[in-house]
């Protein structure tokens, strides 16, 4: 039997269990903002899906390793599910880290591209980018220094 080609027996993925996760139920509440405001499966899957495009149009896929670098914001969760159906490598970076410790994850990991929340991490973004000229930055909103993921 050549299980190479045997769908029954393929590893099962993080991916796989995101979208099927995200394929049932859209109606249903996912994330809950602080305003009370709740984000369906629907919206998630959607905008999920948007931010995936995005990426892949600016090149990512499989093994690009990815930076994040933003508060606890829905946006967060959109890009990781993004990354990940990309097959791309998302590197979470601390919120609340030094300039020194996110020029540290950077390089070890190799980041190739940084999203990042401009109105808390614009200036912290444009550092890493002068220190590592390598680095592409894309912002979660308008920005001057980054494109608006």
């Amino acid at each position: 039997m050549n299980t190479e080609h045997d769908e029954l027996h393929r590893p099962l993925y993080v991916p796989d269990l995101l979208v099927n996760a995200l394929n049932g139920s859209p109606d249903r509440p996912l994330l809950l903002r602080p305003d009370g405001a709740s984000i369906g499966v629907h919206e998630v899957r959607y905008t999920s899906s948007r931010f995936q495009q995005a990426l892949a149009a600016l090149g990512v896929g499989r093994g690009t390793r990815v930076g994040l670098l933003s508060s606890n914001l829905p946006e967060v969760l959109f890009t990781n599910n993004a990354v990940q159906l990309l097959a791309a490598i998302y590197v979470p970076m601390h919120p609340l880290g030094s300039l020194a410790d996110h020029l540290h994850v950077v390089t070890d990991a190799g980041v190739e591209l940084l999203v990042f929340d401009p109105s808390r991490y614009g200036e912290r973004a444009a550092e890493l980018a002068r220190q590592v000229p390598r680095l592409k930055l894309v912002a979660l909103g308008a920005c001057e220094s980054a494109q608006d993921l």
